[in-house]
């Protein structure tokens, strides 16, 4: 049976008082800036969505994309006010799906350093009829 998993990652970063055009100039592509409503920027990076696949591999795809970033800030950019790592599994009752994600020491050190917090929210979908 073909497994019906679908999961998404991304990686929120807010500032709070630095505005889009401000981060433009200092984090490297690509980078979704959007206002945040209590003020500043939100900074959302590598967007990801894979369909059974592990989250592993969704995790490891999206730090390639966001490492870049990561590394610019850690070193000479403006530093988040927070930063979320954010995973969603919508998964089949016959999927064969762990009780957990392991999280490895990169993400845990990258998000130690701004305070980050990691997200992680399972669905599980109805079994669909053929009927």
């Amino acid at each position: 049976m073909m497994s019906q998993a679908r999961r998404q990652a991304e990686l929120v970063l807010t500032f709070l008082t630095i505005e889009a055009a401000d981060l433009t100039a200092t984090l490297p592509e690509p980078v979704l800036l959007r206002p945040n409503t209590l003020g500043g920027t939100l900074a959302i990076i590598g967007d990801r969505s894979m369909r059974g696949s592990s989250a592993e591999l969704l995790l490891d795809e999206l730090w390639i994309a966001a490492s870049p970033t990561l590394a610019r800030l850690g070193s000479e950019g403006p530093k988040p006010d927070a930063a979320l790592l954010r995973l969603v599994q919508y998964i089949g009752p016959d999927d064969d799906v762990g009780p957990g994600v392991p999280i490895d020491a990169r993400w845990v050190r990258a998000l130690a350093e701004f305070g980050g917090v990691i997200d992680i929210d399972q669905y599980v979908k109805e079994q669909e009829s053929d009927g």
